[in-house]
């Protein structure tokens, strides 16, 4: 599995976060010092082959709060993608795509694709899955863990009464 991907799937299944989620999420949308990820807005296909960025599912703004085991696979990818830039004489910006195909994180990895490698690497480990029950598996870990309803459903994005912008640890 080529790692950066690795770490998207770990992410998923940490986080159950929505396909579109994982996909739009950049490099300002980590708080390695506070250990949060701020969701924000989805990445989604258009007609053409091209893509674009809407707010989420829900229109809503959330953040979450990551164990240690997701903080420092961030950085280790960080760590690695700031190398490869590096090495091809690349800044990377701050609002870079923290998945991307592009050394610089110029645009996202699509969400159509996500979803043909997670099915490529469920057969191959001869897994019969498929990305979203890592959203189905984060909130049944949440739950198993002793986290009330509200707060696994406000940590994947359902909406809460009327504000709709929280923050869920």
């Amino acid at each position: 599995v080529e790692p950066p991907l690795a770490v998207l799937l770990l992410l998923a299944a940490l986080t159950g976060a929505r396909r579109g989620e994982l996909c739009a999420l950049r490099w300002s949308d980590v708080d390695f010092k506070a250990g949060t990820l701020t969701i924000a807005r989805s990445v989604y296909e258009t007609e053409r082959g091209g893509w674009g960025e809407k707010g989420t599912k829900g229109h809503q703004v959330r953040k979450i709060g990551l164990d240690g085991l997701a903080i420092e696979a961030l950085r280790r990818h960080r760590d690695a993608t700031m190398a490869t830039a590096r090495d091809l004489h690349l800044k990377i910006p701050p609002d870079a795509f923290l998945f991307s195909r592009s050394p610089v994180g110029s645009e996202p990895i699509r969400p159509d694709w996500l979803t043909k490698f997670t099915l490529r690497m469920a057969a191959k480990a001869k897994v019969d899955t498929h990305l979203h029950a890592l959203r189905h598996f984060s909130a049944t870990q949440a739950i198993a863990a002793g986290f009330d309803p509200v707060t696994v459903g406000g940590r994947l994005g359902h909406g809460v009464g009327e504000d709709r912008k929280h923050v869920c640890l």
